[in-house]
């Protein structure tokens, strides 16, 4: 993680001003997930609500390390490391603990049992993979990839538009995490394609929230 503090500057405005436009979409959607929850009694949609909560405030923390470590700064020669390793250590557990509640609620998983294992097994897997990258987004790629395709199975099910188009969101979700994925591999292989990665999975993720909205 320490090789992320090297990036320059410019980086971190643009990595926090992306954190900050999905942090709004989250709420967008933890709204209008609450409203169709009292409107319809359904109890799914305010477990959706709680979901991108989870959501919102991971990317709220990610954002405000970046803002601390760059903009807040005591002095040149503060050690703001653990600042950063903290940020990431909460977007993570935050994420990770979203993204199995909403793989809960499409595999259509009710056992309490059940629901807490995999619950406390996210959380341990967050907090496992605290100094390793790659561990976090494989299991993350897991997560979001049994997402979809139970979602692609509920629309071979029933056909409808509004499957295929949630089976599609998803789809681009588990695809921008890949490219977040293969971003490390590239720093470690030195392949030189690191500015492009980040920025597509970025606009991935993104465009997958705002289609989600």
């Amino acid at each position: 993680m320490a090789i992320a503090l090297q990036n320059p500057p410019l980086f971190y405005t643009i990595d926090t001003a992306l954190q900050l436009v999905s942090m709004l979409i989250a709420l967008l959607i933890v709204g209008f997930s609450y409203k169709a929850y009292k409107f319809t009694k359904d109890k799914r949609y305010y477990y959706y609500s709680v979901a991108f909560a989870l959501i919102a405030a991971a990317f709220f923390v990610k954002a405000l390390s970046n803002v601390i470590i760059y903009y807040i700064v005591p002095s040149p020669e503060a050690n703001l490391l653990p600042v950063f390793n903290w940020g990431i250590f909460a977007y993570r557990i935050l994420m990770m603990l979203a993204f199995t509640g909403i793989m809960l609620m499409t595999l259509k998983i009710t056992d309490r049992r059940v629901v807490l294992l995999l619950l406390v097994f996210a959380l341990f897997s967050a907090v496992a993979s605290k100094d390793h990258n790659t561990a976090f987004y494989i299991l993350y790629i897991i997560i979001l990839g049994a997402t979809s395709t139970q979602l692609y199975l509920n629309y071979k099910l029933k056909k409808s538009r509004l499957g295929l188009a949630t089976f599609g969101i998803f789809a681009i979700l588990t695809l921008a995490q890949a490219l977040f994925l293969a971003l490390i591999l590239d720093f470690y292989f030195e392949i030189g394609l690191g500015a492009l990665l980040y920025y597509a999975g970025q606009a991935f993720q993104i465009t997958s929230f705002l289609l989600l909205f």
